[in-house]
């Protein structure tokens, strides 16, 4: 599984347990039918027949009571064929229905890798919701690492999410930096379009007609002091222009939805310098008059930048709020449907060596904060040497933290 990240290029290689490498064992006593119907989906799924896979596995599942084996191989068929959602229920389940620690070591294993293809599909579009199914999966790894502390592919997967959840924590700083940049860019185009207000009034009430001439020299002078702050104006409009292309320049790779309304305020802006800097000129020849129009104009242009923008800020308070909103609502259905699933599966059975439900649980349910996941990153930098300790043997992998 290859991933990109933002500037920054981060590769990202995970192992994955396969059906063609965990098959139905020989001390497992299925129904001979059952069996072969396991064997002809182990066949289809190698082909790339994926339908005609689960087909064969659903039907061997009705003829067994124990079914994780099946599965698991059903979780490594929908695993294949992209639909990770799917893939990962399997993996659940036969984990909850297993009672043999190895296969529900390698079902967690698998359980981990379709959080990180699901973190993976949304990491550009909502980056802080995929850094907690990133943890996520660092979460059903670390329960596959507990259940066989040999799966060693499990430390090294590990490590790669947590390169991955370095990238992100990148790139959820970077846009919140920007997002605070349009935030300042709106609040001083607000005081722009006010002090060009106040110019086109002052110009207006400065071109009535004099009769004196110590009037009319007082005009020309008021004008002149006019046509030096319109030249400032225009200056400032154009650097607010380029801070804007600048901007959507740098969202172009990662927030490609906001890229249209930065380069229209900065179209805008650039309309505005040009209008300001008209007026600037006729008012140094002394025509109040004709500048009225280009302020008029310039007023226009720096109201639609300030729209342009605005509906970006909108937006993303809308998108912040309906985070937020389901980070409140999540509901408690799925975490007491699977403690009772757990329970009925597994009552009168030991628990030594398996991961508390309830911390499970909580990780799948909620998602962590920046600082939680930062914890993350610093708690398994710090298992992972331990891990080299106690594994001299291991090939290391490639880091970048």
């Amino acid at each position: 599984m290859n991933a990109k990240m933002g500037r920054k290029r981060v590769v990202v290689s995970l192992a994955i347990c396969s059906v063609v490498m965990f098959q139905i064992s020989s001390v497992v006593l299925y129904a001979e039918s059952a069996r072969k119907l396991v064997d002809k989906g182990n066949v289809e799924y190698s082909a790339g027949n994926h339908s005609d896979a689960l087909s064969m596995y659903n039907q061997a599942a009705e003829l067994v009571d124990d079914q994780s084996r099946i599965l698991f191989n059903k979780g490594a068929n929908y695993y294949r064929q992209g639909d990770f959602t799917n893939a990962f229920d399997s993996f659940d389940s036969a984990s909850l229905k297993s009672t043999d620690s190895w296969l529900e070591s390698r079902s967690k294993f698998n359980m981990g890798n379709c959080q990180f293809e699901l973190a993976e599909a949304q990491q550009v579009a909502d980056p802080e919701k995929a850094l907690g199914v990133y943890a996520d999966s660092v979460g059903h790894f670390r329960d596959a690492y507990r259940l066989d502390p040999e799966l060693k592919a499990a430390a090294e997967n590990i490590e790669g999410v947590r390169m991955r959840m370095m990238a992100v924590m990148e790139e959820i700083k970077r846009r919140k930096e920007q997002q605070q940049q349009q935030q300042d860019m709106a609040k001083e185009l607000k005081k722009m379009i006010d002090e060009q207000k106040d110019a086109l009034k002052d110009n207006k009430e400065n071109s009535k007609p004099q009769q004196s001439e110590s009037d009319k020299q007082k005009q020309q002078s008021k004008e002149k002091e006019q046509s030096g702050k319109q030249k400032q104006m225009s200056d400032k409009s154009k650097d607010m222009a380029d801070q804007a292309k600048q901007q959507s320049q740098q969202q172009s790779a990662t927030q490609k939805d906001q890229k249209p309304k930065l380069d229209e305020a900065a179209k805008h802006l650039d309309n505005a310098s040009e209008e300001q800097k008209k007026a600037a000129e006729k008012l140094d020849k002394g025509d109040g008059k004709g500048a009225e129009k280009n302020q008029e104009k310039a007023v226009d242009d720096l109201e639609k930048a300030l729209k342009a923008l605005g509906d970006d800020q909108k937006k993303q308070e809308k998108k912040d709020q309906e985070q937020q909103q389901q980070k409140q609502d999540i509901p408690d259905e799925k975490s007491e449907q699977k403690q009772e699933e757990k329970q009925d599966q597994k009552q009168g059975q030991p628990e030594e060596g398996k991961p508390e439900e309830s911390d499970q649980e909580s990780e799948q349910e909620f998602t962590p904060l920046l600082d939680e996941a930062k914890d993350i990153i610093k708690e398994e930098k710090e298992n992972a040497k331990i891990r080299r300790v106690k594994q001299a043997d291991w090939q290391k992998v490639d880091k970048d933290w």
